[in-house]
């Protein structure tokens, strides 16, 4: 556990500054990676402790650039949900190495996306499966850490614009999102100019969830035996998000950049892609950059969202009831 109060890490052998760094889920390491020029990026672990008086590094681990790369630098670390593994992504190199700095220093994993690239990839809750988001909203592959190989290929998954929209807590993939009983994924898919949505079941190695399936949980799934699909009304769907720990609702913004000349900023889908709510703008505001939306947040416990907009309003909105929501001010 991190104790309050200031603290400096001095790392007197390496004169490059950290490029990335970020905790792990159990605030128990912390991971840095430093550019090396040409030879790639050098990942450095260290242990959190305030008792321990010797060297806190564990573990200094050199990724090479591949031949080729115009780029010398990874693209983003990120922990496994157990906080034993460590995914470092080079977007650039189409390339993701899974390592184990803590248990297994030596070993580590590759995948290769190959002429499809690489932007963006995220971990499974179970810690076991590597999510990859091809270029171009090409495709999704499924990679399993079990059996070393792609055991899904998902179609048309959008490619994020991970840095020009709001931000939803906990998730740095927004197009992608796992369900609070990480029972279900919700994938957007691009094709055709069109968004779409598809739901799709980890348990059953990511294949399209079926709403009988969804029925037996959830006790009202009317639709049979269908593939949990459907189309979205956006312009241009930027993140998708499950709203409250009940696994049969579905949240979809717009893109920052359609926002402004969007008729509905946000949407709320059951499973089933029953649209149960619309949230639009205030009334005569809907020709404003103030209505962007700048940042999203969620409370799936209450079943509440958080809406920031350029303007500088907050809304709180119920997942759950129809109508608009209340600025702060009004609740």
């Amino acid at each position: 556990m991190l104790r309050p109060g200031p603290t400096t890490i001095v790392t007197s052998y390496d004169s490059n500054p950290v490029h990335l760094a970020t905790l792990s889920p159990d605030g128990n390491h912390l991971v840095t990676a430093v550019r090396t020029g040409c030879s790639g990026s050098r990942v450095v672990v260290r242990k959190l402790s305030c008792q321990s008086s010797g060297d806190p590094v564990i573990a200094t681990i050199p990724i090479p650039t591949l031949t080729g790369s115009s780029s010398s630098g990874l693209s983003a670390l990120a922990w496994s949900p157990d906080s034993r593994l460590l995914l470092a992504s080079h977007n650039d190199c189409g390339s993701i190495v899974v390592l184990s700095p803590i248990d297994h220093p030596d070993w580590r994993c590759t995948i290769e996306q190959g002429s499809a690239g690489l932007a963006a990839s995220l971990w499974s809750p179970d810690s076991r499966h590597v999510l990859a988001i091809a270029d171009f909203s090409l495709r999704l592959d499924v990679w399993s850490l079990t059996t070393q190989s792609s055991i899904e290929r998902i179609k048309y998954a959008k490619s994020p614009t991970i840095h020009s929209g709001p931000a939803v807590v906990a998730s740095a993939v927004p197009t992608v999102a796992f369900s609070n009983t990480c029972q279900n994924l919700a994938v957007i898919r691009r094709r055709e100019c069109k968004d779409y949505i598809s739901i799709h079941d980890p348990q059953e190695g990511f294949k399209q969830a079926r709403l009988s399936r969804s029925r037996e949980i959830l006790g009202y799934w009317p639709l049979g035996d269908q593939v949990s699909h459907f189309g979205l009304p956006t312009v241009d769907a930027y993140g998708v998000a499950w709203p409250s720990f009940k696994d049969s609702q579905l949240l979809v913004w717009e893109n920052p950049s359609a926002s402004s000349t969007a008729i509905v900023l946000l949407y709320v889908y059951s499973i089933a892609g029953e649209q149960l709510h619309a949230v639009k703008p205030p009334s005569g505001a809907l020709q404003s950059d103030a209505v962007c939306l700048t940042g999203l947040a969620l409370f799936p416990r209450e079943g509440l969202i958080a809406v920031g907009t350029a303007g500088g309003q907050s809304h709180i909105l119920n997942a759950g009831e129809a109508g608009t929501g209340s600025t702060l001010d009004e609740l």
